[in-house]
């Protein structure tokens, strides 16, 4: 007698089969359920790195305490503080004056790269273009512009929702 007719008389193939299909089921469900739960874990990782969630505040005042304005409506302390009357003793900046409020700025937002960088500006918009470009793509910003108006700073579009 071979071992296949032994085998198949003693009804050993099927719970075998049986067996083996149940393992390979499970296999399955235990390796998506491990992928999910390093998916998530991934995602949590990515959203800590990118900063998700959390923000820094910049307050550029030229002759104005932008500062005061921002924790008065909406209770944030800047993290980077710039008021060219105490910074510089005067209102009206020089071209070296926004040197180094450029510098500044840039070292502050390279500190700050992967969370959501807030400005808050009282600058001419001219000063406010040139500080754009000296900054540059690879920033997640949200600037604010003081609205007459409603006497309030507000949010301004981003770039790709006005293109």
């Amino acid at each position: 007698m071979n071992i296949l007719n032994i085998i198949t008389n003693w009804g050993l193939v099927e719970p075998i089969l049986g067996w083996f299909s149940f393992a390979v089921e499970m296999t399955a469900v235990i390796s998506a359920a491990m992928y999910i739960v390093r998916q998530k874990k991934s995602k949590t990782l990515r959203a800590k790195m990118a900063g998700e969630g959390e923000f820094v505040v910049a307050a550029l005042g030229f002759g104005h305490d932008v500062a005061g304005l921002i924790y008065k409506q909406f209770g944030w302390k800047a993290d980077l503080n710039i008021n060219t009357s105490v910074m510089f003793g005067h209102d009206i900046i020089t071209d070296d004056d926004f040197k180094k409020i450029v510098k500044l700025v840039r070292q502050w937002a390279q500190a700050n790269q992967h969370k959501e960088l807030r400005i808050f500006s009282s600058a001419p918009v001219g000063h406010m273009g040139l500080l754009g470009q000296a900054l540059g793509p690879g920033y997640n910003i949200v600037w604010y512009q003081f609205d007459l108006a409603s006497k309030k700073y507000r949010p301004l579009p981003p770039v790709a929702a006005i293109l």
